[in-house]
């Protein structure tokens, strides 16, 4: 993880809050000489002030695609474990199948190393993806050998309802106007067309225990920090109808910016414990029942199935409520 400390001497910018639009914001807290604040009419936490676009696309351009991004999914600079790639996205492959059969078009926005694409074209998908940066596109093109464009979605100009499926998973929370680029999205999805989006829940418990170290809080890379009630906000407001939000119970105490606090170590030994609850496994279970049904037709389709009943026991309800993990994931749909 960066320590971010070029950001206290490069160039930075004031935004509004990309929802509202409103001025009116609080402050959170301030890491790396960056603030994050808290617009007071959405409740939206984003950077302000924040780099300007050009600051920002020089660090995806760092040793750090290499040294971090690779290192995480098991990747080398020349080469890509399949197995575990496979096994990394099974869950979202799982996910779309249950929208549409393979064979449709897709495309992944903010794609990186465009491992997400490899699993997709082998399961029949016909994707093609976008990224910014320079060394991942060409990593994802001459190592992974998929289709990548090296762009803004905006700037691209795809022809008015391309794509069936489009996936955003970690990148809304990068984007210089999420807003905008959902916009674009809506455009070149055809109709009834699926947009699945993931990003970290700002909400978390690891954000409760960790406080203003957790790494997800760092404004040089994420410039907004999405609750479960501003995401829906703005697929809302980008047209799109929201089938459903969920918190997903993944959580990793390791990521924090400071191991030699107290609250580290306290969180990770209480995580390590939770984890051993059998009650955590049925809960992984629910959840993931839970977002399958997202869809509302789906759920219909098989309300008479014994396994709905278990998803409506209200222990597990109740603990998803205040049990929150880091992930969250949406799905919404064009109209």
């Amino acid at each position: 993880m960066n320590n971010g400390s070029k950001e206290m001497t490069a160039r930075t910018e004031f935004v509004n809050c990309n929802i509202c639009h409103n001025n009116n914001y609080k402050n959170i807290c301030t890491k790396f000489g960056l603030n994050l604040v808290k617009c007071k009419h959405c409740g939206l936490v984003y950077a302000n002030p924040r780099l300007i676009e050009e600051e920002i696309f020089e660090r995806y351009e760092s040793p750090l695609f290499f040294e971090e991004y690779l290192t995480a999914l098991n990747a080398t600079s020349t080469s890509f474990d399949l197995g575990f790639i496979r096994s990394h996205y099974y869950f979202i492959i799982g996910l779309i199948d249950r929208f549409f059969a393979p064979g449709k078009k897709l495309l992944d926005v903010g794609c990186g190393a465009g491992f997400f694409l490899k699993i997709a074209g082998e399961t029949g998908w016909n994707a093609e993806g976008i990224e910014i940066s320079k060394v991942a596109s060409e990593y994802a093109k001459n190592v992974v050998n998929v289709n990548v464009y090296r762009s803004k979605l905006e700037d691209i100009k795809f022809s008015t309802e391309s794509f069936d499926l489009v996936t955003m998973l970690d990148i809304i929370e990068h984007l210089t106007d999420p807003l905008r680029t959902l916009e674009e999205t809506y455009r070149i999805l055809k109709s009834q067309g699926i947009v699945i989006v993931s990003t970290p829940d700002v909400r978390s418990l690891s954000r409760m225990f960790l406080g203003k170290h957790w790494a997800i809080l760092s404004p040089a890379e994420h410039l907004y920090n999405f609750s479960k009630k501003t995401l829906h906000a703005v697929l809302s407001e980008a047209n799109f109808r929201v089938l459903g939000i969920r918190n997903l119970l993944i959580f990793n105490p390791e990521y924090t910016h400071d191991k030699n606090q107290f609250r580290y170590f306290f969180w990770k030994n209480l995580h390590e414990k939770i984890e051993k609850k059998k009650f955590m496994e049925n809960l992984h279970g629910f959840e993931y029942l839970d977002l399958m049904l997202v869809d509302e037709e789906i759920r219909k389709k098989i309300r008479n199935k014994r396994f709905t009943k278990r998803m409506k026991r209200s222990i597990y309800r109740k603990a998803k409520s205040w049990l929150r993990g880091d992930m969250l994931i949406a799905i919404a749909k064009k109209t």
